[in-house]
């Protein structure tokens, strides 16, 4: 998609492009985060049905899903730049609609649109990230971007506990945060890697599906768990009895537990066989999903969980991304990713539309008990093909 055409600039103007770049991931955080609790809170005071409400917090990752073979194409036709505020600007166009319909049927098809949009820079400016950083850093930057996105959604609940839940605003705050994750961008224009005119094909993305199944099996769990938790939290954490203040906490919580606990998990991931770690966590995340119940109503005891699974699941993520980084050959890696993230995408669309139609017979217990079930399905999968199927190297 992108070249490493940065190589000869020099090391000061190569920072700057990368500080740029992870400057507006914060951004890109924050128009990608505030979208699902807005969708939960305003879908549940109209008195969505719950199924609803997950079918909507599915949209976006299908949008991404959908977006993803194209955006290399795009890329290649006008450039990281102009392809980089596109995306942007049209997240902030599909914020403006929202805030201006009271549809289900529009905000189901918008945020499909938006998650299309959203993918766009986020695929552009992650790509950027990799091209530009050397490889004594390398890890390092990429890091820090992550650091820098998982900020921005971080503060999104409190965000929209000041703006307030409902209404226009939380919107206009998402349309706000899209217009400036292009700034940066548009500012160091000229230091942006050049677009990699090679096409690949979408073959070898469909083979390296195969590759590391287990990495593959993890990254569908992760996007399973963690959309579900971003789209339904808030609908199981009212329907426990929980103020609205006390749910965006959740949600806060949830998403530092993601921000803070990743290092741990990636010198983990350098210690021990990451096969057998990815599998560890996925069966460790059944077991503590499993004390939320138990957990929300006590006051210090629903935090803890709640950020422990947070941590959790985006440990599952680094951990199995750090399987598809032990392929040998550099030109498995592209496919590879690709791959990794259409499964965490597929993960992102089944696990709220699966956990929503479930909890509209319980709200706590489907909530729940269809996370738990994946968990251990996965686990299992993920054994059978340590197992059995042959790990490409």
């Amino acid at each position: 998609m992108l070249a490493d055409s940065t190589a000869g600039l020099p090391r000061q103007e190569r920072m700057l492009g990368l500080a740029a770049v992870i400057v507006a991931s914060f951004f890109i955080g924050v128009s990608f985060g505030i979208g699902y609790p807005a969708a939960a809170f305003q879908l549940t005071k109209a008195g969505e049905a719950d199924w609803v409400v997950g079918l909507i917090g599915a949209a976006p990752s299908l949008g991404v899903l959908v977006a993803l073979p194209f955006v290399p194409k795009i890329v290649r036709r006008f450039g990281a730049v102009a392809t980089l505020a596109a995306g942007g600007a049209g997240a902030a166009v599909c914020y403006g609609v929202l805030a201006a319909v009271d549809s289900t049927a529009a905000w189901l098809l918008i945020r499909l649109v938006m998650g299309g949009a959203i993918a766009v820079s986020w695929l552009v400016s992650q790509t950027w990230m990799s091209c530009a950083s050397d490889e004594v850093s390398r890890g390092r930057a990429l890091a820090l971007y992550v650091m820098a996105f998982s900020s921005g959604m971080a503060v999104c609940p409190g965000l929209m506990d000041m703006l307030g839940v409902s209404g226009p605003l939380p919107l206009v705050a998402g349309a706000v945060a899209s217009i400036l994750s292009i700034i940066p961008f548009v500012l160091v224009a000229r230091l942006a890697p050049s677009a990699d005119t090679s096409d690949t094909g979408a073959g070898n993305v469909l083979k390296a599906l195969s590759w590391v199944p287990v990495a593959m099996v993890g990254a569908f769990l992760a996007g399973f768990i963690e959309l579900t938790h971003l789209s339904l939290l808030p609908t199981a954490g009212l329907a426990s009895g929980l103020d609205q203040s006390a749910v965006l906490l959740l949600l806060t919580l949830f998403l530092v537990g993601a921000l803070t606990l990743q290092f741990a998990f990636g010198w983990l991931a350098d210690k021990l066989p990451t096969v057998q770690l990815t599998i560890t966590l996925a069966i460790i995340l059944s077991a503590v999903c499993l004390l939320i119940p138990a957990a929300l109503p006590v006051p210090l005891f629903g935090p803890i969980v709640i950020f422990a699974v947070g941590g959790l699941i985006y440990g599952l993520y680094t951990v199995a991304l750090a399987i598809v980084g032990e392929l040998k050959n550099s030109a498995d890696t592209g496919p590879a990713n690709a791959a990794f993230i259409m499964c965490y995408q597929a993960g992102g669309i089944a696990g709220p539309i699966i956990a929503g139609a479930v909890m509209s017979v319980d709200s706590m217990t489907g909530f729940v008990g269809i996370q738990v079930a994946a968990c251990l399905l996965t686990a299992a999968i993920m054994i059978a093909a340590a197992k059995w199927l042959p790990q490409r190297t």
